[in-house]
C-alpha cells in the first residue's frame, strides 16, 4: 500500500499488481489508505482467532494454514506533512497511523513512513513503535535527534550514507525508476534474471546449482556464490532444510 500527497513518489506504481489498494496520491486518498490498512489488520486478527490456541504472529499461522497470509507494507511518504494537515499530533490520522505501527507486526503488517522532515511532538508517538530509524543527510543535529534519539545524520557528507538507530552508519543503494521498470512487477526479475530462472527450472528442478550457474553465466565460483546470496536476500530463493539445505527457487 502506497501514499503520498504529491502524488509523484509512487506514480510508475499505480498499475502493479502487488498492490491491495490504488496508489493513494491525495491528502484524502492517504486518509483512507489508513483506514483500509486498519480493516486488514481486523480482517486477519479474526483469521487468527478462527484457529484453536490463537497463533502468537503471522509465521505460526501460515505454519498452521494452507492460505498463506502475505506480508503487507503500508508506505506513507511526507508522513511529517499529511499529520500537520489531518489536525496534527493528536489528530484522528497520526493515531490510526500509529495503532498500525503497534498492532502490525504480529499479523505481517508493517508500516514504513518517510519525509523530509519529522517534527518531534509528530513523531514522538510513533517513534518507538518503529524497530528501525533511518536518517539520511540533514541539516541540523535537532532533526537527527528527533528520528534516531541522538545527533550525527547533520554531519553526513556521502550521497546514500544514512545514520540508524540499530547499526550506526550504513550505506544505502540508488535503484532507478528506470531499473525498477524494466522488472517483470510479478517477480521483481530482470529479463536476463528470468531466463537463467527459467533454465534452472528445467536443469536441477530449480536448485542453485554452482555448476550450473558458473556454466549458465560464464562467471567463476565467487560469483556463482555472490549471485546464489542475492537472490536470497532478495527472496527469490530460499534454503530447504528437508532437501539437505539446497538453495532452490523460491515457490
Amino acid at each position: 500500500m502506497l501514499g503520498d500527497p504529491d502524488g509523484r513518489t509512487f506514480s510508475f506504481m499505480e498499475n502493479a499488481h502487488q498492490l491491495l489498494a490504488p496508489v493513494a496520491n491525495t491528502l484524502e486518498g492517504c486518509v483512507q489508505l489508513v483506514e483500509i490498512a486498519l480493516q486488514e489488520i481486523a480482517k486477519r486478527t479474526r483469521h487468527f482467532d478462527a484457529l484453536p490456541n490463537k497463533p502468537d504472529n503471522r509465521d505460526e499461522y501460515n505454519a498452521r494454514t494452507k492460505e498463506k497470509m502475505p506480508q503487507l507494507l503500508v508506505i506513507l511518504d511526507e508522513f511529517n506533512g499529511i499529520v500537520m494537515a489531518t489536525g496534527g499530533a493528536r489528530g484522528d490520522f497520526a493515531q490510526k497511523t500509529t495503532q498500525i505501527a503497534w498492532r502490525g507486526a504480529k499479523f505481517g503488517v508493517h508500516l514504513i513512513l518517510a519525509g523530509q522532515d519529522f517534527a518531534k511532538d509528530i513523531v514522538g508517538p510513533v517513534r518507538e513503535q518503529m524497530s528501525t530509524r533511518l536518517c539520511f543527510q540533514v541539516s541540523n543535529a535537532s532533526t537527527s535527534k528527533i528520528v534516531l534519539g541522538k545527533s550525527g545524520a547533520e554531519k553526513i557528507k556521502h550521497p546514500g550514507r544514512a545514520l540508524s538507530n540499530r547499526w550506526g552508519m550504513i550505506q544505502t543503494y540508488l535503484v532507478s525508476k528506470e531499473d525498477l521498470i524494466q522488472r517483470n512487477p510479478q517477480t521483481g526479475m530482470m529479463a536476463e534474471e528470468e531466463a537463467l530462472a527459467n533454465h534452472l527450472k528445467k536443469e536441477s528442478d530449480g536448485h542453485l546449482n554452482l555448476d550450473i550457474l558458473q556454466d549458465f553465466l560464464n562467471v567463476g565460483e565467487r560469483q556463482a556464490r555472490r549471485l546464489r546470496a542475492d537472490w536470497l536476500i532478495r527472496g527469490l530463493a530460499e534454503k530447504r532444510p528437508h532437501q539437505n539445505n539446497g538453495i532452490y527457487l523460491a515457490d
